[in-house]
C-alpha cells in the first residue's frame, strides 16, 4: 500500500495547471473512476487526472489546434471568472468566456470517454472511447499497463495508444478548395418486332441526354464546406411504333405510325442551407478526410443542392386511318422540383497526417455501357 500511495502522490505533483480555451477546437475529457478493489480508487483517480495530463501535453505537440477541456479544469476556471467579475478584480464582462465553456461541454469537436480501471496495485487498464462531434469513433481500446509507469520520463501507454489512433484521422483541419465536375452523355437507340394478325409491331427507342454537375466547394474545417453547385440536364426520350395492326377508337383499322416523345430539362444552382450549426443555419456540404494506415487517405463528399425547377414536356401523334386528330395529344409540360445530392469517396491518395498539404487533379472516366461519364476532381487543402 504504501507503494501506491507514492505513485498517487506523483500523479497529484505533476498533473500542470492547463490553459482552457485558447485553441480553436475543443476535446472534452470524461473520467470515470473505477478498480476492482473499492480501496484502490483512489489511485484509479489519480491515474484519471494523469492521463488527462498526458494527453494534453501530447495533443499540443501533436495537434495544437486542439486544446483540453476536463471537468477539473473547468472549475478552477469558472472559480477565477467569477472573482475577475467582482469590483474588487475589475468587473470584467465573463459572459462570453462562460459562453463559450458551455458550448464546449455541450457540443465539443471530440469527445473521450475513460476510465483507468485499477485490478491490483500492479496492474490497471485503460479504457477509452474517442468520437467526434459527427458521432464518428475516432478511437475505441482497451490497453493494459502498469501503474508505475507514471513515475517514469515516458509517456504512459494509454496516451501512446491513443495518439497513434488519432494518427488515421484528420484532427486539426484541412482547408481549402475542392471541385468536382461530373459529365454524362448518353445517345441510344434500340428496336425490337412482334408479331400481329396483319404484319409487326416495330418499337423504335431513342434516347438522348446530356448533362453537367459542377461541385465548386470549400472546406473550412473538420467537416463543414461551403460553396455553390450547378446541375444542368437535357434529355429527349423518343419512341416510335410502326404498328400494323393498329385500332383506331372509331374502330377503324389499319397501319399506323404512333410517335411519343419525352423532353426534361432541368437547372439546379446552389447549395442547400437546411442543417443548423451552433443556432444558426449552414450548407449542406461536408468534407472529411480519412487517413489509412498504409500512407494513403481518402476523400469523402456529402452535399446536398437547393431545389430546382425540372421541365417535363410530353407528345403523342398518331398518323394512320384514323378520323380527325383525336388520336393525338398535344404538347403538355409539367414542372416539379428536384435537388441534387451527391456522396463520393475519392482516393486512395498518397498522403498521410503530417503532410502540410494534400493536392489532386485528376479526371476518371466511370461510363457504363451505354453512357459516357467522367468525374474530375482538383482540391488543394492546407492544414495550419
Amino acid at each position: 500500500m504504501k507503494r501506491s500511495a507514492r505513485i498517487f502522490l506523483f500523479v497529484v505533483m505533476m498533473i500542470p495547471v492547463q490553459q482552457v480555451f485558447s485553441q480553436d477546437l475543443r476535446m472534452l475529457m470524461l473520467p470515470k473512476e473505477g478498480s476492482a478493489d473499492s480501496n484502490l480508487l483512489y489511485l484509479s483517480r489519480g491515474l484519471n487526472a494523469t492521463f488527462i495530463s498526458a494527453v494534453a501535453i501530447e495533443m499540443e505537440k501533436n495537434y495544437p489546434c486542439v486544446g483540453i477541456t476536463d471537468p477539473k479544469s473547468i472549475s478552477y476556471c469558472l472559480a477565477e471568472l467569477r472573482l475577475q467579475s467582482t469590483p474588487e478584480f475589475g468587473g470584467r464582462d465573463i459572459k462570453p468566456v462562460v459562453s463559450k465553456i458551455a458550448r464546449s461541454l455541450t457540443n465539443p469537436d471530440f469527445a473521450v470517454k475513460f476510465t483507468m480501471f485499477v485490478n491490483s496495485e500492479d496492474l490497471a487498464q485503460a479504457i477509452v472511447v474517442c468520437a467526434n462531434s459527427e458521432g464518428e469513433i475516432l478511437a475505441d481500446f482497451t490497453e493494459p499497463f502498469a501503474p508505475i509507469e507514471v513515475a517514469g520520463e515516458s509517456t504512459i501507454t494509454p496516451v501512446i495508444k491513443l495518439m497513434d489512433e488519432l494518427k488515421k484521422h484528420e484532427i486539426c483541419p484541412y482547408i481549402g478548395t475542392v471541385n468536382i465536375e461530373v459529365k454524362s452523355d448518353k445517345d441510344e437507340s434500340s428496336s425490337t418486332s412482334t408479331p400481329c394478325d396483319a404484319g409487326l409491331i416495330v418499337t423504335d427507342v431513342e434516347i438522348k441526354s446530356n448533362s453537367t454537375l459542377r461541385w465548386e466547394l470549400v472546406k473550412e474545417s473538420l467537416a463543414g464546406a461551403s460553396g455553390t453547385v450547378t446541375y444542368d440536364l437535357k434529355e429527349k426520350y423518343k419512341t416510335v411504333i410502326s404498328h400494323s395492326c393498329y385500332v383506331c377508337k372509331d374502330g377503324t383499322k389499319g397501319f399506323a405510325k404512333i410517335t411519343d416523345t419525352s423532353e426534361t430539362e432541368a437547372k439546379v444552382e446552389g447549395l442547400s442551407r437546411e442543417s443548423v450549426s451552433d443556432g444558426a443555419q449552414v450548407s449542406d456540404a461536408r468534407i472529411r478526410i480519412t487517413f489509412l494506415d498504409n500512407g494513403t487517405y481518402l476523400l469523402t463528399v456529402k452535399a446536398t443542392s437547393e431545389k430546382g425547377p425540372m421541365k417535363i414536356t410530353t407528345e403523342k401523334k398518331v398518323d394512320g386511318p384514323c378520323m380527325g386528330n383525336n388520336e393525338n395529344e398535344p404538347p403538355d409540360t409539367k414542372t416539379k422540383s428536384i435537388d441534387v445530392p451527391f456522396t463520393a469517396v475519392f482516393g486512395p491518395y498518397q498522403g498521410t497526417p503530417e503532410d502540410k498539404v494534400l493536392s489532386q487533379n485528376e479526371t476518371k472516366d466511370v461510363s457504363g455501357e451505354k453512357d459516357k461519364t467522367t468525374v474530375t476532381i482538383d482540391f488543394s487543402l492546407v492544414r495550419n
